[in-house]
C-alpha cells in the first residue's frame, strides 16, 4: 500500500480540507491536507481505530511526551515510506 492507494474524503472539521484513514495492522493512519490540494500533508497514527495517538520509533523523530503527535509537511513519497515502515512495525496482518 502506498500514498496513491489512499482514498481522500472531505475533512470532517476543516472546511476545504481532506482526510484519508487506513488501518495498517492494529494502527490507524490518518493523512490530512487542510487545503485539499497538496503538495504537503500531515499524518497521525492511532492505536487501533480512532484510539489514542501513538508515537513510534523510526517514524516519529522523538517519542517524548512533549513532542507533537502529528508529523507535518510530508510529501506523498515520504508518506508512502512511513506506510511501509508502519507495516513492518505492525507485523503480519491476521486474516
Amino acid at each position: 500500500m502506498t500514498f496513491n492507494d489512499l482514498e481522500f474524503k472531505p475533512h470532517p472539521v476543516s472546511k476545504g480540507g481532506v482526510q484519508a484513514k487506513t488501518m495498517i495492522g492494529n494502527y490507524e493512519l490518518s493523512v490530512v491536507n487542510l487545503n485539499s490540494h497538496g503538495p504537503l500533508y500531515e499524518i497521525a497514527i492511532f492505536d487501533g481505530k480512532e484510539g489514542p495517538f501513538v508515537k513510534l520509533p523510526g517514524i516519529h523523530s522523538s517519542t517524548d511526551d512533549d513532542t507533537d503527535d502529528v508529523i507535518h509537511y510530508l510529501s506523498p513519497e515520504k508518506i508512502s515510506g512511513i506506510m511501509l515502515k508502519l507495516s513492518c512495525i505492525a507485523g503480519p496482518v491476521s486474516v
